[in-house]
C-alpha cells in the first residue's frame, strides 16, 4: 500500500494537469451541470490508472535491462530474483522506486522511502561507492552496514539504467552475511592445528609480518623436524604417528628457550618456534645442542613399543629473510647429517651455487630450444565417473630426450627472473596441444603472470586466435600473494568473456586465500592435498574438507580434490560430494593429452 501511494505522489504532476484538462473540456462542451462532476470523477480515475500503469511498464523495463547488465544476476538468475533487494535512485543517490524485499528490510515508520538518500537507507560510507563509480561507471562489491543494531555484508551492484534522457541507476544488492560468517569460521580453523592445539604456519607467517624489524638484535626461527617419522607412520600406522605429534608438542612447550617464545605446528613432522627476545649466538647453539640431547633420551610408547625420538634442527637470526635463511639451515642440517645448523651469511655453499648455475643455463637453453613441454594429469568427474579434463603441468625435456620436474628449476627459475619467459613457454605449448586435442585442459598462472603485461596480452592474443577458449581453465596458484586486486579481477573478466573458466589452487593452505572468493569471479576450488592426502584416516582434515565444501556449494562454486593417491581416499571425497578427484589414483601425469 505503501508503494501505491508513493507512486501517486511520484505521478502527482501527470494526475494533476489530466485531471485540470479534463475539467476544461468538459466544462467548455457541457458547461456546469451536476452531473458533469461524476464525469470529472470518472476521468481522474482514468488518469490515475494511466500514470500508475506507465510508472508499471517503465520498471517493468529497468528491472529487464538490469538482468542484462549485471554480471552478477545472469550467475543464477532465478536466485538473485528471488532474493534480492531492488531499488532506483536518481543522480543525487535519491530512492526513485522500490521493491518489496527493499521496502520490508528498510521501511520507516510513517514516512516514505522516495526520496532518501541511499547511503542514509543503508547506512554505508559512501565514498568508496562514489570512487567506483566515478572511475568506472558502475560499483560492483561487497558493503557493510549496520540495522537495528546488527551488522550485515551486503554484495551490492549499482549500473545505470538505459533511460539517457536522465541519469538514474538501478540497484540489486543481496545478504552474504552468513557466507562471511563462514569464512571467518573457516580461517579461525586453519590458524589452530586442531591436533595439536597449536598456531600454524599460516599463524607463523602473519606473525613474523606483524613483527616490526629489529634495529639492533635479530628474531630467532628455529624449524624442528622428527627424524624417520614417515617410517613410523609407515610401520606403526597414521594413530601413531599423531599420538607422537600430540606428544611431541607437550614436550617442546616445556623446553622453549625464552619466555615469550612461541610454539608452531607447521607441515606434517615439522614445528617451528619464534621469539623476538634477544637471543645470543652462543645461547641459541646452547639450546639447540640441550633439544638435540634431551629428545634422544625420552623414550615415548606406543602399544607396548619404546620409540626413541630425535630431531633435526635449523635456526636462523635474522633481520630480514629469516623464514628463508631458516629452511637453508634446516636443509644444511639435513644434508650433512647433522643435528642442528644455525645459517650463517659467510658460508657460500659452494656445490648449491655450481648447481644453480649449471641449472639457470639449463633454463635457458630449455627456452630457446622449445623444450619446456607440458605433462597432463587426468582430472575425473566424480558425478558422471568420466575423466572429464587435464591439468598442464610444467617439465624441462633434457637433450637426452628425459625430463625434469618441477622441484628441480622452478624456484632457481624464479630467483634468476627466468620465470616469466618460463611460464609464457609453458603456456605456448600448452596452446600447442590443445589444438590437436579435443579435451579441456587447465593452465596454471601465478599473480605475477597475470600482473605481467607481456604474459597477459600472450594469453588473450591466442584465446582471440583460437576460439576455443571454453576449453580451458585457468588455475591461479600461490593466491594469496595477489596483491593487485583489481587488475587480477579484470584478467578474469577478459579471459571469461572468451568462454574460459577459472580456479584457485591450494585452496584450504592458508586463511588469506578465503577472502579472494567473495571478490574474484571463481569457478572451481582446489581443496589442498595436505588435506585429502590424510582425509581417509584423519577426521580433522575431513571435517576441514566438510567446511570448504559447505562454503563452495553456498557460493556456486565446484570443487577438485588432488592428491587422491589411492581408493579409500577416492571414495572418501567422493562421499563428502566433492565434484571432481585428481592424483595418482585416476593417472600419472604423461605427455599424452587424452587417454
Amino acid at each position: 500500500m505503501n508503494c501505491f501511494f508513493d507512486t501517486i505522489k511520484s505521478n502527482f504532476a501527470h494526475i494533476s494537469i489530466v485531471t485540470l484538462l479534463s475539467v476544461i473540456i468538459i466544462i467548455i462542451l457541457y458547461g456546469t451541470n451536476t452531473n458533469i462532476y461524476i464525469m470529472i470523477a470518472l476521468f481522474t480515475i482514468l488518469a490515475l490508472y494511466w500514470a500508475l500503469q506507465v510508472k508499471h511498464n517503465r520498471l517493468e523495463k529497468k528491472v529487464n535491462t538490469i538482468h542484462l547488465a549485471d554480471p552478477n544476476y545472469n550467475k543464477n538468475q532465478n536466485q538473485i530474483a528471488l532474493n534480492s533487494h531492488y531499488a532506483t535512485i536518481d543522480n543525487q543517490f535519491n530512492i526513485t522506486y522500490f521493491n518489496q524485499l527493499f521496502l520490508k528490510e528498510h521501511a520507516l515508520e510513517n514516512k516514505s522511502l522516495l526520496g532518501k538518500s541511499l547511503f542514509k537507507i543503508l547506512d554505508i560510507d559512501p565514498k568508496n561507492v562514489l570512487k567506483e563509480l566515478k572511475d568506472k561507471g558502475n560499483f560492483n562489491g561487497i558493503i557493510e552496514s549496520t540495522h537495528n543494531n546488527i551488522r550485515k555484508y551486503q554484495s551490492l551492484t549499482i549500473q545505470p539504467t538505459s533511460n539517457h534522457s536522465k541519469k538514474e541507476y538501478f540497484i540489486i544488492y543481496h545478504d552474504v552475511t552468513d557466507s562471511l560468517k563462514t569464512d571467518q569460521e573457516l580461517k579461525e580453523q586453519f590458524l589452530i592445528d586442531k591436533f595439536t592445539g597449536l598456531s600454524t604456519k599460516s599463524k607463523l607467517m602473519d606473525d613474523i609480518e606483524r613483527t616490526p624489524k629489529p634495529s639492533i638484535y635479530s628474531n630467532t626461527l628455529i624449524y624442528i623436524s622428527i627424524d624417520s617419522f614417515d617410517e613410523i607412520n609407515e610401520y606403526f600406522g597414521l594413530d601413531a604417528g599423531n599420538k607422537i605429534l600430540s606428544y611431541v608438542a607437550n614436550w617442546l612447550k616445556k623446553e622453549l628457550p625464552t619466555k615469550e617464545a612461541k610454539l608452531y605446528k607447521l607441515d606434517l613432522d615439522n614445528f617451528a618456534i619464534f621469539t623476538t627476545q634477544r637471543l645470543s649466538m652462543p645461547a641459541l647453539n646452547e639450546y639447540l645442542k640441550r633439544i638435540s640431547a634431551h629428545i634422544g633420551k625420552e623414550n615415548f610408547y606406543f602399544e607396548g613399543t619404546a620409540l626413541n625420538l630425535s630431531f633435526t634442527l635449523g635456526a636462523a637470526r635474522c633481520k630480514t629473510d629469516i623464514v628463508k635463511c631458516t629452511y637453508l639451515a634446516l636443509k644444511d642440517a639435513q644434508n650433512l647429517k647433522k643435528s642442528y645448523k644455525i645459517y650463517n651469511k659467510s658460508c657460500q655453499h659452494d656445490e648449491r651455487f655450481i648447481k644453480n648455475i649449471k641449472m639457470n643455463q639449463t633454463i635457458k637453453d630449455a627456452i630457446s630450444e622449445n623444450r619446456v613441454v607440458p605433462f597432463f594429469q587426468p582430472i575425473y568427474n566424480l558425478k558422471t565417473d568420466k575423466i572429464e579434463k587435464y591439468e598442464s603441468l610444467i617439465r624441462i625435456q633434457t637433450k637426452d630426450d628425459g625430463y625434469l620436474g618441477p622441484i628441480e628449476f622452478l624456484e632457481i627459475a624464479k630467483r634468476s627472473k627466468l620465470y616469466l619467459e618460463l611460464s609464457q613457454s609453458m603456456i605456448k605449448s600448452s596452446f600447442e596441444k590443445l589444438e590437436d586435442s579435443n579435451f579441456p585442459i587447465t593452465i596454471n598462472l601465478t599473480a605475477e603472470d597475470i600482473l605481467d603485461k607481456k604474459v597477459s596480452n600472450f594469453i588473450l592474443r591466442r584465446l582471440n586466435s583460437m576460439g576455443n577458449g571454453n576449453f580451458i581453465t585457468f588455475e591461479i596458484v600461490e593466491s594469496e600473494k595477489i596483491d593487485n586486486q583489481l587488475k587480477v579481477s579484470n584478467f578474469i573478466k577478459k579471459v571469461k568473456n572468451f568462454g574460459c573458466k577459472v580456479a584457485i589452487d591450494d585452496f584450504g593452505s592458508g586463511y588469506s586465500n578465503f577472502e579472494q572468493i567473495l571478490k574474484l569471479d571463481v569457478d572451481f576450488l582446489k581443496i589442498d592435498g595436505s588435506l585429502i592426502k590424510n582425509i581417509d584416516t584423519n577426521k580433522d582434515s575431513e571435517i576441514m574438507t566438510k567446511s570448504i565444501v559447505s562454503f563452495a556449494k553456498e557460493m556456486g562454486i565446484q570443487t577438485i580434490a588432488e592428491y587422491v593417491s589411492n581408493e579409500a581416499i577416492f571414495n572418501k571425497v567422493k562421499l563428502l560430494g566433492i565434484d571432481y578427484a585428481q592424483g595418482y589414483h585416476i593417472g600419472k601425469p604423461t605427455n599424452h593429452l587424452g587417454i
